[in-house]
């Protein structure tokens, strides 16, 4: 399974270290610079020493057979992130077979999945 990233820089002189399994890939660009990186790993982690906005792209199920359509989503800062979020989906009754998906980013550390629950549910 893989998805692709895209980086853009807010400063000059800015370095982006990204850490999949163990290995270290740095790239350094300016403000306004971008680039674009296929990820193939599971787990990553993006680090830089200005700020960054990273967006996540799913290549949808042409990719890796997993049912979903592509998607893109901006990764927060672990500044940003939070212990609840309430997230809402439509319900249409007149189209059936829709599955809505979601992604849960947590740091490495706190990571429990049996901690992360869905409609007071857990979730596989």
């Amino acid at each position: 399974r893989s998805y692709t990233i895209k980086v853009l820089s807010a400063h000059d002189n800015t370095t982006v270290d990204i850490w999949c399994n163990g290995t270290k890939e740095s790239f350094a660009i300016n403000e306004g610079e971008s680039f674009i990186k296929i990820l193939s790993n599971r787990y990553c982690a993006i680090y830089s020493n200005n700020r960054i906005m990273v967006a996540q792209f799913s290549h949808g199920q042409n990719d890796d057979d997993i049912n979903g359509d592509p998607m893109m989503a901006l990764v927060p800062a672990t500044s940003h992130y939070s212990n609840k979020f309430t997230v809402s989906t439509i319900h249409n009754p007149r189209r059936s077979g829709y599955k809505h998906y979601i992604n849960v980013v947590v740091l490495a550390e706190y990571y429990q999945p049996d901690m992360i629950y869905l409609s007071a549910g857990g979730i596989k």
